[in-house]
């Protein structure tokens, strides 16, 4: 959906489209730290996402509208969000890698969304870079193409791993009686 408004725009309305994509960037690391804080238990770890969250915002708006002033891609502050979004899923994985005795973290919801946002940022972590100094080199923007859709499609597939996960009940089904028939315990007494 973003590939095809910005081709729209960037060729129908170029003014308009100055302005998505830089605030599509903005959005959707917004959503993103969000969804990192969702996820995240620790309060200091939430203030943490919210501090930087707030810092890329001020920085992405003075880069758009004082440095860049609109007039080329903010490759440069895509790579910094990129960097950020990796930094948030490699720490949810060590501290639920570290923590997970009990349970498999790939049975999750939020693990394959994790995943799923690390292999994108990681995939187009360079492309994304390189997107401004190559503008007109018509070789790069056939790897562009095909790096990026081949990422988005991995990107989907996983989103739909995640969203067709099961959420494990929480609340214990009290209606059924709970019977252990474990025999460990019995002790037989003669008369």
């Amino acid at each position: 959906m973003n590939d095809v408004l910005s081709i729209y725009f960037q060729f129908k309305h170029s003014s308009v489209g100055h302005y998505l994509l830089p605030a599509f960037t903005i959005m959707e690391f917004s959503f993103l730290s969000y969804f990192f804080i969702l996820i995240f238990s620790k309060p200091k770890v939430k203030t943490i996402i919210k501090i930087i969250w707030l810092s890329f915002t001020s920085f992405a708006c003075i880069d758009y509208f004082i440095l860049n002033k609109l007039e080329s891609l903010d490759s440069f502050t895509i790579g910094i969000e990129s960097m950020l979004i990796i930094l948030f899923a490699i720490y949810f994985l060590y501290i639920n890698l570290k923590d997970s005795v009990n349970f498999s973290i790939y049975s999750t919801f939020n693990f394959w969304i994790v995943i799923t946002l690390l292999l994108y940022f990681a995939g187009t972590f360079f492309i994304y870079l390189l997107v401004e100094s190559n503008r007109y080199n018509v070789e790069f923007r056939k790897i562009y193409v095909i790096l990026n859709s081949s990422f988005n499609i991995i990107k989907n597939i996983l989103f739909t791993i995640a969203i067709c996960m099961k959420i494990k009940p929480t609340i214990l089904d009290t209606s059924k009686p709970n019977i252990d028939l474990d025999d460990d315990f019995i002790i037989n007494r003669t008369p």
